[in-house]
């Protein structure tokens, strides 16, 4: 008798064993599925902030918004410097008044959401590492006291020096998912990051192949 019940011991431990298996692999699946959800929702907010930056420039003489900051957030007051969403809010359907905190949903990465709890990092990044050498070296989103370039202006223009092979605008990123806190900086992606190119498509940047 002793012995069937130890034995029923053992059943019920390797039971429980096979069942925490299973939870952590139905855990694991339920998480990618997710972050798979988060990353194409990401995509689409991307593809939306690149025809508001169409429609702000058709209105605007050609030129695109700017001048910015290089750091993006989606939680600011309707007249902050350099925020690409004040400049966009009317082509976002984003309400809120001059000095009024606005915030606008397709302005966030629903991973970032995700991981960053402590909302210290910005949402997005603009690329402030390609210049135009042929425009006094300016970056195409201006900078303080310097007006942004038009979009005719990005016409074959190859950030990359002579002895590199040209890049076309469709591989330039022009806004990306910033990393989130804390230290180390990390992706919210994982292995990927996803971003606005100057031909205005969005479309996913694997790390390896990321200049940084």
């Amino acid at each position: 008798m002793a012995g069937a019940s130890a034995f029923t011991l053992i059943e019920l431990m390797v039971v429980s064993v096979v069942i925490g298996i299973l939870a952590a692999l139905v855990l694991s699946v339920l998480n990618r599925g997710r972050d798979s959800a988060s990353a194409v929702k990401c995509l689409g907010h991307m593809s939306q902030i690149g025809q508001a930056i169409l429609a702000y420039s058709s209105d605007n003489e050609g030129r695109l918004p700017g001048p910015l900051t290089e750091q993006q957030s989606n939680d600011v007051t309707g007249v902050q410097q350099g925020s690409l969403l004040v400049l966009l809010k009317r082509y976002l359907g984003v309400e809120g008044a001059d000095g009024q905190l606005i915030q606008a949903g397709v302005f966030t990465c629903p991973a970032w959401e995700q991981k960053d709890k402590t909302r210290r990092s910005p949402v997005f990044v603009v690329n402030f590492q390609d210049r135009m050498p042929e425009f006094q070296n300016r970056l195409p989103w201006g900078e303080p006291g310097v007006e942004p370039v038009k979009m005719v202006n990005l016409v074959g223009w190859n950030p990359r020096p002579a002895s590199q092979a040209a890049m076309g605008l469709s591989q330039i990123w022009a806004l990306r998912d910033s990393d989130f806190a804390p230290e180390p900086r990390r992706s919210v992606h994982g292995d990927f990051r996803n971003a606005l190119f100057y031909d205005w498509h969005a479309g996913r940047v694997d790390l390896k192949n990321e200049s940084k």
